[in-house]
This record gives C-alpha cells, sequence and structure tokens, in this order.
C-alpha cells in the first residue's frame, strides 16, 4: 500500500513539475534581457548527496528518470523548443517581390527558386529589415 501511494505522489509531483516548468521557461524565454537557462542535475538520482542529510535526489528534480527515460518535464519542453517557440512557415510575395515575417531569434533557412540563403536573427543583430536572394 505504501508503494502505492508513493507512485501515485510521485506522478502528480512529475505532473507539477511538468507545468511548474512551462510556465516558469515561458516566463524566462518572454524576457528581453534572459539570455540563458541552465538547468543541473538533468537525471534524477545523479545529484549532490554530502552523506549526511543534505541529498539533492530527494527531489527528484530531474528532466529524465534515473533510467533516462524523459520525464513529463522532459517532453513538455521538447514541446516548447521545437512546436511552440519554434518558426516554419511558407510565404508568399507580394507583387513586388517582398514578403515579411517575425520570427523567434534562430537560424533559417530561406529558399526561393532554387536558390537558398542561410541567415540568422539573433539580440545583438538589432533590427534586420531586408534580404535579398
Amino acid at each position: 500500500k505504501y508503494l502505492d501511494s508513493l507512485c501515485k505522489r510521485l506522478k502528480e509531483d512529475e505532473e507539477l513539475q511538468a507545468d511548474l516548468l512551462e510556465l516558469l521557461y515561458s516566463v524566462w524565454f518572454s524576457h528581453p534581457a534572459m539570455q540563458d537557462i541552465i538547468y543541473w542535475n538533468v537525471p534524477d538520482g545523479y545529484a549532490y548527496d554530502n552523506g549526511a542529510g543534505w541529498n539533492e535526489n530527494k527531489c527528484h528534480g530531474g528532466l529524465w528518470h534515473h533510467d533516462l527515460t524523459p520525464k513529463k518535464s522532459a517532453l513538455r519542453l521538447r514541446k516548447l523548443i521545437n512546436e511552440v517557440w519554434h518558426t516554419d512557415i511558407e510565404l508568399t510575395t507580394d507583387e513586388n517581390g517582398y514578403a515579411e515575417f517575425k520570427g523567434f531569434y534562430g537560424d533559417y533557412t530561406a529558399e526561393l527558386k532554387g536558390k537558398t540563403l542561410n541567415f540568422g536573427i539573433h539580440k545583438s543583430d538589432g533590427l534586420i529589415t531586408d534580404f535579398v536572394i
């Protein structure tokens, strides 16, 4: 019975961890001064333990289980990065050959009539106004 209640608690904790990760990462992602997020102790069970009562492993705060299978928080973070905070569009130019888009910071590939342009949008670039292919 104890093991059943522990497993149930861990499932609830895992859902709460995923919800908190999504909320906090979304706030951080939206803030213009944010540059990096570092996640310590990615797999459960490999965190610091001083052997005298301080054991970060008790928190189960990793993105992956001890056996390196992804937890709900890892799956949620993957979805945020690869689907929500992701720009993947096809554009049609206007009569003057111009197309506009707003995208997230990152690297892009534009293709037009067999020509390819690789470019990036980064905070340090300032406002980007024109690319010609």
